[in-house]
């Protein structure tokens, strides 16, 4: 989410960040035309740093060649990095999607150099895990696709000096619900406070499980237990063997 790349390049040595809204305009824009008008007579652009795949304008037709061979003749300068590589994968956002589609949480640790996450405002919900015995943290998930999905050993950041362990579901609660909002629902492990209005970051470490339909809230309370087991043993494990990252 917009937002939260916001948040990230405010952590950095970063001065000002300008975001352009992708209009069907700014999209039907030549590369010629969006290099005279928006680097050079709105941003005055004296020197580009972009990536070594890097397209823009109308078609995607404008790359790093054009815009050397442009910048020479408006006065600004061209630079591209070259492609991050961990173990001969060039890493993408492509790449990172794919692991987070298929479970595999540490692979997309690697590839971000972070835990994969999750910012958002906590909401009010429907209160049905706390009927279960099992309040949540809920977080609105903007968006009609996610690329995890399922059942997490979490952690959540913002509630207190350190991170809170949890276990978190992504999705639309088929056994209580069924409809298709999508929610990050975090219960925390030892944890009672006012939640509600905080803003929080929601890092994923190990996935448990998928969403399942289960045939009534005895049977989803019984595996909800079980998944609560599950999230203390990795935490435990965890401290007993940390990772580089922790």
């Amino acid at each position: 989410r917009l937002r939260e790349k916001v948040d990230r390049l405010s952590e950095l040595p970063v001065d000002h960040t300008l975001i352009l809204r992708f209009t069907q305009g700014l999209a039907s824009l030549p590369p010629e035309t969006f290099i005279e008008k928006i680097l050079v007579q709105a941003l005055g652009t004296r020197h580009l740093v972009i990536g070594d795949d890097f397209r823009f304008g109308h078609r995607r037709v404008g790359d790093f060649a054009l815009l050397k061979a442009q910048g020479a003749l408006a006065g600004f300068e061209v630079s591209d990095t070259p492609s991050v590589l961990i173990d001969g994968l060039r890493v993408s956002s492509t790449l990172i999607r794919e692991a987070l589609l298929a479970g595999d949480l540490d692979q997309a640790a690697q590839l971000l150099g972070k835990p994969y996450e999750v910012c958002g405002r906590i909401i009010h919900g429907a209160k049905r895990g706390r009927a279960l015995g099992f309040p949540t943290a809920n977080l609105l998930l903007q968006r009609k696709n996610t690329p995890v999905r399922g059942v997490f050993a979490v952690t959540m950041r913002g509630l207190s000096e350190s991170p809170l362990p949890g276990v978190a579901n992504v999705g639309n609660r088929p056994t209580l619900s069924g409809d298709d909002t999508l929610l990050l629902e975090t219960h925390l492990l030892d944890f009672d406070g006012d939640l509600y209005g905080k803003r929080v970051e929601v890092e994923f470490h190990q996935k448990l499980r998928d969403e399942h339909r289960y045939p009534g809230p005895d049977e989803l309370r019984a595996q909800i237990e079980r998944d609560i087991m599950a999230a203390r043993d990795f935490f435990a494990g965890r401290q007993n063997h940390p990772s580089p990252e922790s």
